[in-house]
């Protein structure tokens, strides 16, 4: 249940392994839950993106995608996912 809460608040893996230990959570456990589940986080962190900056993200200019990937990075998504959005978008 928090899982999900914090992927529904635009969070990625990071930030997500981070607050599920700062609430308590062992660290194994939650390495193992990680490792467990099967999340397509490059979809996640389109979904997240659209949010907060618009479904035109993809077509924006280079200092605004610099901007939405830092931004993605702050909220625990990782590059690879961040630049797989705008890749998958621009082929």
């Amino acid at each position: 249940m928090i899982f999900e809460h914090y992927l529904n608040s635009n969070c990625g893996p990071k930030k997500i392994y981070f607050e599920l230990i700062k609430k308590g959570v062992q660290k194994e456990v939650v390495k193992s839950f990680m490792d467990k589940i099967t999340v397509d986080w490059d979809k996640y962190a389109q979904i997240a993106l659209e949010r907060k900056f618009g479904k035109n993200i993809i077509s924006c200019s280079f200092e605004e995608r610099n901007k939405a990937i830092q931004w993605g990075l702050g909220r625990g998504f990782n590059l690879v996912n961040l630049m797989n959005v705008f890749k998958n978008q621009n082929s």
